[in-house]
C-alpha cells in the first residue's frame, strides 16, 4: 500500500505567563506570554476576564498612555486548532501623581479667631503635604491636609498655600488669601 502520513497535533500550553505590572500615569505596559503547540497558535487577550481588547492578537499586548481606568487584570487565551488555553490574569496597576482636587479657599477671620485651612488631594499613596506662608516661609509641622491656625492675628494674615506630593511628583495649590479683621481700640 502507499504510505499512510500520520499528523499529531499538539494542544497548545503556557510556556512563560505574563507578569504583573506596575506603571505611572501615561506610562507605556508591555505583557508578554510564550506558549508552545501546533502552529498556528492564536491569541485573544483580556481585561478584567470579560473585555475583549480589540486588536490583541499576538503574544505581546503594549497598552500605552496608561490612565487609571485601565487599571486590572490581563489574560490571554492562547488557542489552535486542537483547543484553546487562558494564560493566569497578571495584574496591572497605574500609579499617579498628586492632583488637589479642591482647596485650600480664602477666608476671612476675627482677631483671635481660630482658622482652619483644607485641601482635598488625590493620587496614588502615601500623600505629603507642607503648607506655605506667603510663599517663602515654610511652616514647621504643617504637613498635613488640615492647617489649623489658632488665636489668628493680623501678622497671620496673607496668602498659604499646600505643597502635595508622593514619590512620582508634587503639586502647589492656589494660594488663599487669610484675611484678619482687627477691632478698633480706644487709644488714651
Amino acid at each position: 500500500s502507499a504510505p499512510a502520513l500520520l499528523t499529531v497535533l499538539v494542544s497548545p500550553e503556557i510556556a512563560v505567563e505574563p507578569l504583573d505590572v506596575v506603571a505611572t500615569n501615561g506610562g507605556l505596559v508591555r505583557l508578554e506570554v510564550s506558549a508552545t503547540g501546533s502552529a498556528p497558535l492564536g491569541y485573544q487577550w483580556w481585561h478584567n476576564e470579560t473585555n475583549l481588547v480589540i486588536g490583541a492578537n499576538s503574544s505581546v499586548l503594549e497598552l500605552s498612555a496608561m490612565t487609571p481606568a485601565q487599571v486590572g487584570t490581563y489574560a490571554v487565551v492562547v488557542s489552535n486548532a486542537v483547543n484553546s488555553v487562558r494564560s493566569r490574569a497578571a495584574l496591572v496597576t497605574v500609579l499617579s501623581g498628586p492632583v488637589i482636587e479642591s482647596g485650600p479657599l480664602s477666608q476671612v477671620a476675627t482677631n483671635g479667631d481660630p482658622v482652619a485651612l483644607a485641601v482635598q488631594a488625590s493620587g496614588s499613596a502615601p500623600l505629603g503635604y507642607q503648607w506655605w506662608y506667603q510663599s517663602t516661609n515654610t511652616l514647621a509641622e504643617a504637613t498635613n491636609a488640615l492647617l489649623v491656625l489658632s488665636n489668628v492675628s493680623s501678622a497671620d494674615a496673607g496668602e498659604y498655600a499646600v505643597v502635595v506630593s508622593n514619590f512620582i511628583g508634587s503639586v502647589t495649590s492656589a494660594p488663599a488669601q487669610l484675611t484678619v479683621l482687627v477691632s478698633p481700640a480706644i487709644e488714651v
